[in-house]
């Protein structure tokens, strides 16, 4: 039987994994379950922890998931997250709302998310859309 929840992998050099969790929970942004698991990073050797989020298929909690962080981002001063799946992503201000944020919500609704990165670094083309 196929699993009703998709397991996004959330991480950020700006937030460590457990602060992120606490923000998300206390603030109650997220309808979904959150966990800290450790990895290994590849080019550094060492364990680091990241967030994962078990999101519900129906309902809404992918894009409460993926407010959430935005807003956690806007706060943070943390320039943008972006969502991606295995052949795909998308860029976004961190500042992102309204009919944009709709519009992310639904492509990511459309896609398999298997992984959000929120980032400091802004491309030109993210500046401009500021």
């Amino acid at each position: 039987m196929e699993s009703m929840n998709r397991r996004i992998v959330i991480s950020s050099n700006a937030i460590p994994a457990d602060e992120l969790k606490k923000l998300l929970e206390f603030r109650s942004l997220c309808e979904c379950t959150l966990t800290v698991e450790l990895v290994l990073q590849r080019f550094r050797g060492a364990e680091v922890g990241v967030l994962v989020a078990l999101v519900g298929l129906a309902g809404t909690g992918l894009g409460a998931l993926i407010t959430g962080l935005l807003n956690v981002a806007a706060q943070r001063q943390i320039a943008f997250i972006e969502v991606k799946g295995s052949d795909w992503g998308v860029r976004v201000p961190a500042t992102t709302e309204g009919e944009e944020l709709r519009r992310l919500i639904e492509i990511a609704r459309s896609k398999e998310v298997n992984c959000i990165v929120m980032g400091d670094e802004l491309t030109q083309s993210d500046r401009n859309r500021r």
